[in-house]
């Protein structure tokens, strides 16, 4: 890495690639080569895919790199159907897993995709991950969302404790893509796309 660092310095560029990228990307955030770490964070950010987002995401907690990390994050957020499908969704902890649960703007289709996702992520290490179940499930509300054709205005709760969704009274619009929030015993749904506005 330190020969592609001092070529840098005399040539002004330098050749990144998957398998250089983020030693690279550590050498020069060490050596405190702003340059290059920038190049590598723009590379790492145009090569994010469901495979590798988490991976990265996770990464760019030990180098503190606030833009990719967000890129990064947003990714997930943005294409979260596909990640769970893939090896690193397993691998969050439950803090990233609650912070994605959290989310206003978690793009799903289906009702079920995050609860099948939680299970998943559960199942993979029950013995250290059922503890956290209740506390988890007890995030989910969904509310709206797009079935292909249509925006809905369903609402539907998840209870932990009988394992089984509830329809709650539907929204007096239909909406996708909406920010939802339970509150002294009411859920609020704001902002949104109707189809239209």
């Amino acid at each position: 890495m330190m020969a592609l660092i001092i070529d840098f310095a005399y040539t002004g560029s330098v050749s990144i690639t998957e398998k250089n990228a983020v030693e690279l990307l550590m050498a020069a955030d060490q050596l405190n080569v702003m340059d290059i770490v920038k190049l590598c964070c723009d590379f790492l950010g145009e090569q994010l895919c469901p495979e590798n987002c988490v991976g990265i995401w996770q990464f760019t907690k030990v180098c503190l790199l606030p833009e990719l990390r967000a890129k990064a994050y947003h990714y997930i957020i943005n294409n979260f159907e596909q990640v769970v499908l893939e090896e690193e969704f397993l691998q969050l902890t439950v803090e990233e897993v609650a912070d994605i649960l959290d989310r206003e703007d978690l793009n799903v289709q289906l009702e079920t995709t995050v609860y099948e996702a939680l299970i998943k992520w559960i199942s993979h290490v029950p013995a250290e991950r059922e503890q956290h179940l209740t506390a988890l499930l007890s995030k989910i509300y969904i509310c709206g969302g797009f079935n292909g054709n249509e925006c809905l205005q369903t609402a539907e709760y998840y209870n932990p404790e009988t394992n089984q969704w509830t329809m709650i009274s539907p929204m007096n619009s239909r909406r996708s893509g909406i920010g939802v929030i339970a509150y002294a015993d009411h859920v609020f749904a704001v902002g949104g796309f109707d189809g239209n506005n």
